[in-house]
């Protein structure tokens, strides 16, 4: 493996990495209350950057076929410096209404000086992520890793020195400050403004329509915490953001990951205008195989993890772990039509269930309103993603090449296990790990021996499929 692919590594383990460990370090540094200040510190910055993002590094990567063309990273540069003006401008003139809305009143400042930090970012060098254009990963790979230690470093050090909120703020400087001056020792492209209308023009109709992508990317990954610091306060939020953040991370991982090694395949096959049904078979069992493993491990050992990392304070009930683990199921099954959605470029299909996830929020939030408590907001959302996974798969099916009989099977097994193990573990009350342990073998051979009978045909085409490619 080459030095610039050990950075690529290196970058993308620093991306999913970091944040979890700043969530386990503030945990047993900070109170409840500032732990979940900071954390509402976090999800406001990254909020704000999701739903004014129109692309402008993407934009660097299409546009810019050679690095010494001035112009176009110029006026690039140029759209990002105004981006950055504007969006620290409207975050100073409404942190306090963001303090309010998250019920931090008493860090109004805090949230206000968060406006800093898009100015700062306005001010990195896009050609470092102009350089993918070339195959030239590192400039970009090596700006994430430096930033990310950045941020981590100084967020755990100053918080065990500070003990309180002020840490995540003063940690966001110096990623934005590291990432800056990152982007301009690595770029092979000076910095500099200028302007051209026609690469303007350029840039904005292909960025616009990325903002309601955006929009629904920050809701469905940041709304549940807003709607919990909201509605129940820092404190609670401190807990949740706890609980989930060790379900994010994994399920993250693994989508992206079977979505790596698919997507070429899909790819491939949509050359011809239609993708095998063995093809979309396979990546339904492959993808509920994993899921519903992934959902009983959390489901099983997830209550005493969360314990042991990030302590007792902390330690959730096991019907919020429940719930967290079919819901996590769910959202890992509704990624079956993403492979040949981007297949054959159907941004319109990806964004149509970007706004199913923003629906599952506001029944999940309807709940909480109704009953104020963390295991009715996540069954709320389970629930409500449940009826999108059969809107999903129904979709899917029509659209391409999925078979009916493995599409709702292979989802609606995974589930059902998982509920009929979160009311085994409710009714056993406490129950020692080696008794966990049991039930996890029990429940997967449940799964596998169904699944292997069931569609043998699609996992016969698996073995022969490998044969033939090799």
């Amino acid at each position: 493996m080459t030095s610039a692919s050990l950075t690529l590594v290196g970058a993308n383990l620093a991306d999913a990495f970091c944040p979890l460990i700043r969530t386990i370090a503030l945990a047993h540094l900070l109170s409840p209350v500032d732990f979940g200040i900071a954390i509402s510190i976090s999800i406001t910055a990254g909020f704000m950057e999701l739903i004014s993002d129109f692309g402008l590094g993407q934009s660097a990567v299409r546009m810019t076929k050679d690095m010494t063309a001035d112009s176009t990273l110029g006026t690039l540069h140029a759209l990002a410096v105004l981006r950055g003006l504007f969006l620290g401008v409207l975050i100073a003139v409404g942190g306090a209404g963001f303090a309010s809305l998250l019920q931090s009143q008493e860090a109004s400042l805090a949230f206000i000086l968060i406006g800093v930090s898009p100015v700062i970012n306005s001010f990195k060098n896009l050609g470092a992520e102009a350089a993918a254009r070339s195959y030239s990963f590192a400039p970009s790979a090596n700006t994430v890793l430096l930033a990310q230690s950045a941020w981590t470093l100084v967020t755990v050090g100053l918080a065990a020195f500070l003990k309180d909120y002020w840490c995540m703020l003063i940690g966001i400087y110096a990623y934005s400050v590291t990432s800056v001056a990152a982007s301009h020792l690595f770029s092979p492209a000076r910095w500099r403004v200028t302007w051209s209308k026609e690469v303007a023009v350029e840039a904005f109709k292909y960025g616009l329509p990325l903002i309601p992508n955006g929009w629904a990317l920050a809701v469905s990954s940041l709304g549940d915490r807003f709607a919990i610091g909201t509605l129940m306060g820092p404190a609670t939020l401190s807990w949740y953001n706890a609980t989930v953040a060790v379900a994010i991370l994994p399920r993250g991982i693994i989508l992206r990951f079977l979505s790596t090694l698919s997507l070429p395949v899909f790819i491939n096959r949509a050359e011809t205008g239609v993708i095998p049904s063995s093809v979309c078979d396979r990546w339904t069992v492959a993808l509920g195989s994993l899921a519903f493993l992934f959902g009983l491990t959390f489901l099983t050992f997830g209550k005493p993890v969360l314990g042991f990392v990030f302590g007792k304070t902390y330690e959730p009930q096991q019907l919020l772990v429940s719930a967290i683990a079919v819901s996590s199921c769910v959202k890992l099954l509704q990624g079956l039509y993403l492979p040949p959605a981007l297949a054959f470029g159907d941004s319109r299909f990806i964004l149509a269930n970007s706004i199913l996830n923003f629906a599952s929020l506001i029944c999940g939030v309807g709940v909480l309103l109704l009953e104020r408590s963390l295991e009715a907001f996540v069954i709320g959302i389970a629930t409500a993603d449940c009826a999108s996974l059969v809107l999903i798969t129904v979709r899917s099916v029509r659209k391409y090449s999925f078979s009916w009989f493995v599409a709702l099977v292979v989802p609606a097994w995974s589930i059902f296990l998982l509920v009929v193990g979160s009311i085994m573990f409710e009714g056993l009350g406490t129950i020692s790990n080696a008794h966990r342990v049991v039930l996890f073998v029990l429940l997967t051979t449940a799964f596998g021996a169904f699944i292997f009978c069931s569609t043998w045909k699609a996992l016969s085409e698996v073995a022969a499929g490998f044969v033939a490619e090799r």
